[in-house]
């Protein structure tokens, strides 16, 4: 009986146990997030039969997780199994994609998958989750994006004992703050790039796996307005060098490429490629076989129209969905840059609630947001605002000390748009078992609140 694991790009990895696939978080094609994310390395050949699974886990649902043209691939009675977050908005929109089989996973609760495949899945912030797989004798803990820490983690190390895979992302996918400009720059260095290559070492320290692999932020950028973010990406190589200066030779640290693999007995094997010992030139090739697709990109966006009543729907929505208690202490003024509409500035003014076009920038303005056209129009049409900041096709100005109150912004929309505003959507009877069963989670929260915090680890929002 033998268990096999495959990293076939990204947060994706095909799983295989006495004959039985389970696939995780299939982006497998294309780009995601308008067209400003692609695959590096490049993922796997895609052929038939990576279509052809027992069963799909997704973590999350961010784009390059939960990345819609994959999953169209698929037979549509593929069973999928979901973490049991407070809404179901990720239940929905597989409905919405015609699949039949879906299973929502309480937090913690076991679920044998086919066979010996069993997988645990424990939420954790918002909207992600952790994924311990337990198959011959073997576990692995798929972390991804998710900063599981204090009593959640340790739920589950005194739950599955000995870890003899970690995955976890190594690498920011936020747009703070390579995207914004501000009045302060001390205001740009709330979150230091090294910051997450110290996280990545902490989780090994806390849950000394046997191997520790550096996994889901392997992709870079290829769009106009974000391949200029590319040289702010950290390498898996940075993680293996840094792993090595705090563990010295017993660095558990395994790089995995697309395409390498883990056998139960076999081992590990791994390709000799290397992407990043030559980044630039593969960058320069990657763009060069996507360019007729991002030049028929930019046809289509140069089109679009901006729509102030689209945008204007969208922000009175978000405003009314605010509890009142918010609306009290938040009350900035966020306006966005629209060179082309009619008027150019969109503002948000959350002291009057009102939203409101205008040409001049109002003196108290927070921060000005420049988004194309196109995307905010489809952002905000679709309900996934949130999103453009995990895209990082967008440059935010922001006034001094006006950078808490933009982070604000930002996690409130996520709120809002997962569904957990208006607060009514936490009052079901859906919402209660699932905070209940996260309630080290909880307890964690009231915790970390009490601790001081030094000024540099000021907390921004986490999008992944």
């Amino acid at each position: 009986m033998s268990l096999s694991f495959t990293i076939l790009g990204h947060a994706c990895m095909l799983v295989e146990s006495d004959g039985r696939r389970l696939l995780v978080d299939p982006w497998l094609i294309g780009s995601c997030y308008w067209r400003s994310w692609w695959h590096f390395p490049k993922p796997v050949e895609i052929t038939p039969d990576l279509f052809k699974v027992d069963a799909i886990y997704l973590t999350h649902g961010h784009f390059d997780h939960f990345h819609f043209p994959s999953l169209r691939k698929f037979d549509r009675s593929t069973k999928i199994v979901l973490p049991r977050f407070i809404t179901d908005r990720m239940h929905a929109s597989l409905q919405s994609l015609g699949f039949e089989n879906i299973v929502e996973l309480p937090h913690g609760v076991p679920h044998t998958v086919v066979g010996r495949l069993k997988i645990y899945s424990y939420q954790h912030g918002f909207d992600d989750s952790a994924l311990i797989i337990e198959a011959n004798g073997s576990t692995i803990l798929n972390l991804n994006d998710s900063h599981v820490t204090g009593l959640p983690l340790r739920q589950i190390l005194k739950r599955h004992g000995q870890i003899d895979f970690l995955l976890r992302s190594h690498a920011p996918a936020q747009g703070y703050p390579v995207c914004y400009e501000a009045e302060d720059p001390v205001e740009l260095r709330f979150h230091r790039r090294d910051k997450y290559i110290v996280r990545f070492v902490n989780s090994i320290q806390i849950i000394r796996p046997k191997f520790a692999v550096p996994f889901a932020s392997n992709v870079c950028h290829l769009h106009s307005e974000t391949v200029g973010f590319n040289r702010d990406m950290i390498t898996p190589g940075e993680v293996e060098e840094n792993c090595k200066d705090v563990f010295g030779s017993e660095s558990p640290v395994v790089v995995m490429m697309p395409g390498d693999r883990w056998n139960s007995e076999t081992g590990f094997k791994l390709s000799e490629q290397d992407a990043y010992r030559d980044y630039n030139s593969v960058i320069s090739g990657l763009s060069e076989r996507v360019r007729p697709k991002l030049e028929a990109l930019y046809r289509e966006e140069r089109a679009v129209v901006p729509d102030f009543q689209k945008f204007r729907v969208y922000l009175r929505a978000f405003m009314s969905a605010l509890p009142f208690g918010i609306r009290m202490v938040f009350r900035p003024v966020i306006a966005f840059d629209q060179p082309k509409a009619a008027h150019r500035f969109w503002v948000a003014d959350f002291n009057r609630f009102k939203v409101f076009e205008t040409d001049e920038l109002p003196p108290q303005t927070n921060s000005v947001i420049r988004i194309h056209p196109a995307v905010l129009v489809d952002a905000v049409s679709n309900g996934i605002l949130y999103f453009v900041h995990i895209s990082k096709r967008m440059r935010i100005w922001v006034r001094k000390g006006g950078m808490k109150e933009d982070f604000k912004f930002w996690g409130l929309v996520q709120l809002y748009e997962i569904g957990y505003l208006p607060l009514r959507n936490m009052l079901t009877v859906r919402a209660l078992p699932v905070i209940w069963r996260r309630r080290s989670e909880v307890f964690e929260i009231l915790r970390s609140s009490l601790r001081p915090r030094r000024f540099e680890e000021k907390a921004v929002p986490q999008v992944y």
